[in-house]
């Protein structure tokens, strides 16, 4: 079996089970385990690899995840929409 396959078969395993014996895993601990094995098996090259990145997805990733991180913080939530409604742009016109 190649290598990327056999990589591939225990990192959603491992995503699936998440626990090796007492050691808990994230799923990203797994998914770079993942690539290194790849990376240093010699299967890609790490040009390869950057090449391979699709950048707009990352940046959308990345954005998304600010966006809700910040969203779970309690005040950030609240003060939000409030200043939102402050700006003369979301704000609805006033009625005379």
């Amino acid at each position: 079996m190649p290598l990327p396959l056999l990589v591939l078969s225990v990192v959603l395993a491992l995503i699936a089970v998440r626990r090796v014996g007492p050691l808990r895993l994230a799923i990203w601990q797994i998914m770079c385990a993942g690539a290194i094995v790849v990376l240093v098996g010699g299967a890609k090259s790490p040009a390869d690899a950057l090449l391979a990145l699709d950048w707009d997805v990352m940046l959308f990733l990345f954005g998304v995840f600010v966006v809700g991180g910040r969203q779970r913080l309690p005040a950030g939530a609240e003060r939000a929409p409030a200043r939102c409604r402050r700006c003369p742009r979301c704000s609805p016109p006033a009625s005379a």
